[in-house]
């Protein structure tokens, strides 16, 4: 060991971002100032440190110990990707790792390790007998988690890391922090950020602006592709000059206009940040805290399944420095009516920014063992951490009662309320509205929903909790309020029995929720429309105004979400004034991740288009407020679409029963979408009944009755913590595996076929049992259906004739495709069969069961065979659907 006045020290940093480089240098030069003697070991580009320290103490050593976040993109990330490649560089080959490097630390004397946030080495440095500390505002297992519930194939991998974290000595952690529950010890330190060495004047004189020059700093990292932003000279109002980052500079410079330029490979980013009057990039570390120390706001794109973003905007956000701008305003060169919201905000961070030198303090004192550190450590961490991690990985980051916390993200302190309006107490809606249809008396939560609408109008504080002030400013501007507004209502629904085999034609029994989505519509005059900033600046110079449809959706925010969606009609026709094909369709909702979310509803009106000759040539505004929990499998996304038709259907004079709307909404949900769901969700939101159990039979949507609940028994759902959606890769692939069960069983009840082993088939199919070769849909087992089978002949026929799996690419080659139009069979993937495609035959036969016992009279035997156990008169928690459950559902007895 070294002369403990003097500390040798190991800092090992991810290779992954700026936010990382760019703090590590200040911590390193305050160490290297200190006396202590640094080798800093990362993946990354070590010229940033040589050039930026430049001292004989200050070594590089290049090793790839993890990977970061795997992008596809400057905007996108490949979650699979990511975890795949983790797994190949620390996990798979974990155990040599940690030898080579708890030798290496013996080998150079090393007496301490410090981490940004490498988790590996935190283990390495415990098998070597020294302390470590890791420094960060994220730790990769709270960021690789959600990608889990995606991906899930890891779990034992992000324990490790876990594990990890938790061998180090202590975390210094950045404002901006998420959750980090894993770490025993936590000390809070302020911004460790760069600081500009020159001044405002100096750097713009070396630019040759003057001060009546607006400047933009354009900011978007090493993996930005340059050549693929739109830099024209419109994309900048008149008198403003923009300087470009070397590192997002596009590959052919001479095609840039003259009102931007591209900054010297050596030019220092926080002098260029300090001369500017905004910045323009992504929302990472380095920018956020350069932005803060400097004063100078953000005008961020947001990006999908960056799990620190959320945590980092709010900071921002705190501190009046952010402006969100469209994805496709941003690609389309729109930027002018963002560049001038940002003037109007006025950046104030009043917190210290010595963080690194703070820090460097601390990791001196834990080196030299010394225990005054210890008496800085938080002691509420743990737990505040495990609750923020739990409620947010609950959702995948896209609950919507699950806000970043102003307490949580102020460090636990009460935020102040100096000046603070109090929320508004609940006024009766009638004194703002006359109600010309309909009558919500019976409706409570639509009494709350109007009185938000009469909120907005009176431009009174709305009082509704988790809604940002982004989206009430949003919200304000939909609406003429002198104009008639229609407000409709749709509920979610608790799956009590069948749910996962509805698209076998299996019964189901579904039990609408008191929680629901409200949607307020309204169309509006060309002429008259309110259109946002961003959108004229869009259509200006292009004629005459154009009908637009624009889409606020009420705690967006809070799920990463960006809360507004709009866009030109034409945009959702052809050339030729048709309605857009719903493959393309499809396309232009996925274009933006943060965006995608209005495909739910907009898709409404172009299935309206198509189906029933809709065209509308007015302005359309809507409103979207729920309050169905989303990815429980409690149809959030059901219920946002029927409430969504309901309205259209009434602005457009489009009659529809019940059954027909719901249909209409699943073809929403598999075309415009691309979610393969059945229509039971639809059906349930559309036609359910409080109090009452719908009896579906989904062959397609055959509504049988419903089932009062007996005044004994009551439903209730507890989450589970498991995420769904059908857009999914799990349902998804169950759904696949289940339709490959039926073509193989029906090729074979038809003579082409014998018993198929493990995917193994023992001799080939027929030709003529080639998919539409079939004669018909009662060529199909069931007559299409799974659940028609009965579950005796399932197993005496059909059963020993399924394979446990079988790959894609098998199953191609020797049946061709399957019989489900919403989804396709993947080459590289292996499908389970056997299990999926006996579920729906023995779930037909079980809910049939429930509903027959259900109707009978009460008794002990009644009770036990729903699932409570003689001698248990209160409750017990039944799991019901054990293929893919969400929900615990709970019998009562009272």
């Amino acid at each position: 060991m070294s002369d403990k006045n003097n500390l040798i020290i190991a800092f090992y940093l991810t290779g992954h971002g700026l936010g990382h480089a760019t703090r590590g240098v200040e911590v390193c030069r305050e160490l290297v100032a200190a006396g202590h003697s640094v080798m800093v070991v990362s993946g990354g580009n070590g010229d940033v440190f040589v050039r930026g320290i430049g001292s004989v103490r200050m070594s590089f050593r290049r090793a790839v110990l993890d990977c970061g976040a795997v992008q596809s993109d400057a905007l996108s990330l490949d979650m699979k990707g990511s975890l795949e490649m983790y797994a190949s560089i620390a996990h798979d080959q974990r155990e040599s790792l940690l030898e080579t490097e708890a030798a290496w630390l013996r080998a150079t004397r090393a007496d301490l390790v410090l981490s940004d946030v490498v988790p590996v080495v935190c283990t390495a440095a415990k098998m070597a007998g020294i302390p470590s500390v890791c420094i960060s505002n994220f730790s990769w297992d709270f960021v690789y988690s959600e990608y889990l519930l995606n991906h899930g194939r890891r779990q034992k991998m992000v324990w490790k890391i876990a594990e990890d974290y938790h061998n180090a000595t202590c975390l210094l952690r950045l404002p901006g922090y998420s959750p980090m529950p894993a770490f025993r010890k936590v000390v809070d330190i302020p911004l460790v950020v760069r600081k500009a060495v020159k001044s405002r004047n100096e750097v713009r004189a070396e630019l040759g602006l003057g001060e009546e020059v607006r400047l933009l700093v354009f900011m978007f990292g090493g993996q930005s592709g340059g050549a693929h932003w739109k830099l024209g000279a419109s994309n900048l109002p008149p008198g403003w000059k923009c300087v470009i980052c070397h590192t997002s500079a596009p590959k052919e410079p001479a095609t840039i206009p003259n009102n931007f330029v591209i900054a010297p490979p050596d030019a220092y980013l926080p002098d260029l940040i300090n001369a500017s009057d905004c910045v323009m990039g992504k929302i990472g570390y380095g920018a956020t805290s350069e932005c803060l120390a400097h004063g100078k706001p953000l005008v961020f794109v947001r990006r999908d399944h960056f799990n620190e973003e959320p945590f980092l905007r709010k900071l921002l956000e705190m501190h009046n420095c952010a402006v969100e701008m469209k994805r496709s305003s941003f690609l389309d060169g729109h930027w002018g009516s963002y560049l001038l919201r940002a003037l109007t905000l006025k950046p104030l961070y009043r917190e210290p920014t010595n963080g690194a030198e703070v820090a460097a303090r601390l990791i001196e004192s834990i080196g030299r063992q010394e225990e005054g550190w210890r008496g800085k450590t938080r002691q509420d961490t743990q737990l505040r951490d495990t609750v923020v991690w739990g409620f947010l990985m609950r959702a995948a980051g896209e609950q919507r009662e699950v806000d970043v916390p102003d307490w949580y993200a102020q460090g636990g302190r009460t935020p102040s309320t100096s000046g603070a309006t109090p929320p508004a107490p609940e006024t009766e809606w009638s004194a703002y509205f006359d109600c010309v249809h309909g009558d919500p008396s019976n409706c409570a939560d639509t009494q709350s929903f109007l009185g938000i609408l009469g909120r907005l109008s009176a431009g009174e504080e709305v009082g509704t909790e988790g809604v940002s002030a982004n989206e009430v400013r949003a919200a304000r501007s939909l609406f003429r309020w002198e104009d008639e507004v229609v407000v409709t209502r749709a509920p979610g629904r608790l799956d009590v029995m069948g749910g996962i085999a509805d698209y076998s034609g299996s019964l189901v029994l579904q039990l609408p929720l008191e929680q629901a989505c409200h949607v307020a519509v309204q169309q509006q005059p060309v002429g008259q429309q309110r259109v946002w900033r961003h959108m004229e600046e869009a259509k200006r110079g292009s004629g005459a105004p154009s009908p637009a449809i624009r889409v606020v959706s009420l705690y967006a925010d809070s799920t990463n979400r960006a809360p507004t969606f709009d866009s030109y009609l034409s945009e959702l026709t052809d050339a030729g004034g048709a309605p857009l094909q719903y493959a393309e369709a499809q396309r232009l909702f996925r274009r933006d991740p943060a965006q995608s979310w209005a495909a739910y509803v907009v898709g409404c009106l172009l299935v309206l288009m198509h189906e029933h000759g809709v065209r509308p040539v007015e302005g359309l505004s809507v409103l979207v407020h729920s309050e169905v929990p989303e990815g429980k499998g409690v149809s959030s996304s059901a219920a946002v679409e029927v409430a969504t038709m309901m309205a259209l259907c009434q602005l457009y004079d489009v009659e529809l029963s019940g059954r027909e709307l719901a249909l209409l909404c699943q073809r929403v949900e598999n075309r415009v979408v691309g979610a393969p769901c059945g229509v039971m969700d639809q059906m349930t939101s559309a036609l359910g009944k409080k109090g009452h159990l719908m009896a579906l039979r989904c062959q397609p949507a055959e509504v049988k009755g419903f089932l009062p609940l007996p005044p004994h028994i009551s439903v209730w759902g507890v989450d589970s913590g498991i995420r769904h959606a059908v857009v999914g890769a799990d349902y998804r692939s169950v759904r696949i595996g289940t339709f490959i069960g039926l073509k193989i069983a029906s090729v074979a009840a038809s003579g082409g076929e014998g018993r198929i082993a493990n995917g193994v088939s023992s001799k080939r199919p027929r030709k003529l049992a080639k998919v539409g070769e079939l004669a018909s849909q009662e060529a199909l087992i069931g007559g299409g259906y799974l659940a028609n089978v009965p579950p005796s002949e399932f197993s005496l026929r059909h059963a020993r004739r399924l394979p446990v799996s079988i790959s894609g690419e098998e199953f191609l080659a020797q049946y061709g495709a399957h019989v489900d139009e919403s989804t396709e069979v993947a080459d590289g993937e292996t499908y389970a069969v056997l299990e999926p495609t006996s579920h729906p035959v023995h779930e037909n036969f079980r809910v049939q069961t429930f509903q027959q016992v259900l109707q009978s009279p009460e008794s002990a035997s009644q009770m036990e065979t729903l699932g409570v156990p003689l001698g248990c008169p209160c409750v017990v928690a039944v799991i019901l659907h054990l293929s893919l459950c969400h929900f615990l559902i709970l019998f009562w007895r009272f």
